[in-house]
């Protein structure tokens, strides 16, 4: 019986790492995904495929526990859109299955993913070992655009830029969100790396002139800094802001560098729409071709604004269905009180309203483009299966 029981454990020991481990290379390869950093382009469309590893996995002896009553919502609503698209696109002819649809179906398949196996191997340990190694990762890919793209990025032209660097500001936000909600947790020796790697990453950021990724960044710092318990070390804190702040907008050389070309990227506000990269003009041509639209939509179209993409694309039937969801997540995250972890609700809720706030400028967060918003929908999943529930309801 000793033996036997050493030999369940063994075994259990043995899921829990390989499903760590894979949980950690999905996240690591989402990350990659977004820029041909460490690895060359033509790799990166391979590497959105990873979360079939971790899926695979836990469904070869836990298929039932993707059957959960915690993710009908979340299923009922990928089922709703797609259905929506399918039967819009099949009336009128016209694309409605597209990059959207895509994106929610990856997003609730990434929630579904961590939310089983969380469930079954959720521990401090394990999230540890997976936001470590992709902080290491990330950390390594912004030193290597420190080193070798940056110093080529010419500030002084609105054209100046990496080319891909919405999507890998974007991405390493979320990397350091997640990291800095979980870092009080971790010991001493491990929160010094920690923070100097979160450090390197805002740097780069900051440099990449992604300006979307800028109001997500200002969003995270108001929040932690509210977010200090110790009232003497808030007060530091928003004095060391404050100083810093007008000290770059009264020393002309600091002006010039952070606030014309980094914040506003030589676009100046006497032309709102190149200020804006031209998205007012993309938005405005669109609305002038929605008469008799705004109830159905018109499909698929582009446009670098996801509230108002996803109701000129979708209409108000669709854009209802979206919202709706979203409405629900938010009201979830607010709603869970998590039995351990409580920083995941932290970062969740960081995410969340971080991505939210990107949206304005961005076309498919806060569901993709593919899985270019992982750490949200990872967090969440992880998130509601702390819950607590009758097993009974949910067999």
């Amino acid at each position: 019986m000793r033996g036997s029981s050493k030999e369940q454990m063994h075994r259990c020991l043995t899921k829990e790492t390989a499903a760590t481990v894979l949980m950690a290379l999905a996240c690591i390869a989402s990350m990659l995904r977004q820029a041909d950093i460490l690895l060359p382009y033509p790799a990166l469309w391979y590497l959105k495929f990873a979360w079939i590893l971790p899926l695979a996995f836990l469904v070869s002896f836990r298929a039932k526990d993707f059957l959960d009553r915690r993710l009908w919502v979340s299923y009922g609503f990928a089922a709703a859109f797609a259905l929506y698209c399918t039967v819009m696109q099949a009336i009128t002819g016209t694309t409605y299955i597209g990059k959207d649809l895509y994106n929610i179906l990856t997003s609730v398949a990434i929630l579904a993913i961590s939310f089983v196996y969380w469930n079954n191997f959720g521990s401090e340990r394990n999230l540890r070992l997976i936001l470590g190694s992709l902080l290491l990762i990330t950390a390594a890919s912004a030193f290597k655009l420190l080193a070798t793209v940056i110093p080529h990025i010419d500030y002084s032209t609105i054209s100046g830029a990496y080319y891909l660097k919405n999507s890998v500001s974007f991405v390493f936000l979320s990397v350091i969100t997640l990291s800095w909600a979980a870092i009080h947790r971790q010991e001493r020796n491990d929160r010094f790396w920690q923070y100097a790697a979160i450090a390197l990453i805002s740097i780069v950021i900051l440099c990449l002139r992604s300006r979307a990724t800028y109001l997500g960044m200002a969003f995270v710092v108001i929040y932690a800094i509210c977010a200090l318990k110790n009232r003497n070390t808030q007060l530091y804190v928003i004095a060391g802001v404050s100083f810093t702040a007008l000290t770059i907008l009264f020393t002309p050389a600091l002006h010039e560098f952070f606030i014309d070309r980094l914040l506003l990227a030589c676009r100046t506000l006497d032309n709102t729409n190149l200020f804006f990269s031209y998205r007012l003009s993309h938005i405005s041509n669109e609305l002038q071709t929605m008469n008799g639209m705004w109830i159905f939509g018109k499909g698929c179209v582009y446009l670098d604004c996801f509230p108002i993409a996803i109701t000129i694309q979708y209409g108000i039937v669709g854009a209802l269905i979206v919202f709706s969801f979203l409405a629900y997540v938010a009201y979830r995250i607010s709603e869970i009180r998590p039995a351990k972890s409580a920083y995941l609700k932290q970062a969740a809720i960081l995410l969340f309203w971080s991505f939210m706030t990107v949206s304005i400028f961005e076309a498919h967060v806060p569901f993709g483009t593919g899985v270019k918003c992982f750490a949200l929908w990872m967090t969440l999943g992880m998130l509601s299966a702390q819950t607590a529930y009758n097993p009974k309801k949910h067999k």
